[in-house]
C-alpha cells in the first residue's frame, strides 16, 4: 500500500483524495467495493481504519477508538474508507520521514 501511494503521487494532488471525487470512480466500476472489503477484512493490525458489510448497509470505522460511519451506499461507505485508509498511511509516512 505505502508503494502504490508513493507512486501514485497522490500527495502532490490532496483534493483527489476526497470521498467524492473516489465514489464518483467507484460509480463507474462498482466491482471495487468488493476488493476493498476483503482489504479491510484481511488486515492484521492493532489500530487502524475498517469497512464492513452490516444488516441494513456497510460502516466505516477506526479501532480501537470506535469511531464508526455509518452508510446504506456502498459506494460512499467504500470512498470514505479508501480516502480515510490512504489518508493514515501518508500521514504515516509523512511522520517517519526525517
Amino acid at each position: 500500500m505505502v508503494q502504490l501511494i508513493s507512486e501514485s503521487e497522490v500527495a502532490r494532488f490532496p483534493s483527489a483524495l476526497s470521498a467524492q471525487r473516489i465514489c464518483t470512480y467507484i460509480a463507474a466500476n462498482p466491482q471495487i467495493v468488493d476488493h476493498w472489503l476483503r482489504w479491510s477484512e484481511n488486515k492484521r493490525v492493532s489500530a487502524a481504519w475498517y469497512f464492513i458489510r452490516r444488516a441494513g448497509g456497510f460502516a466505516v470505522g477506526f479501532h480501537p477508538d470506535r469511531e464508526v460511519l455509518n452508510f446504506s451506499d456502498p459506494c460512499l461507505a467504500c470512498a470514505e474508507f479508501i480516502a480515510r485508509e490512504v489518508g493514515s498511511v501518508m500521514s504515516r509516512q509523512h511522520s517517519a520521514s526525517p
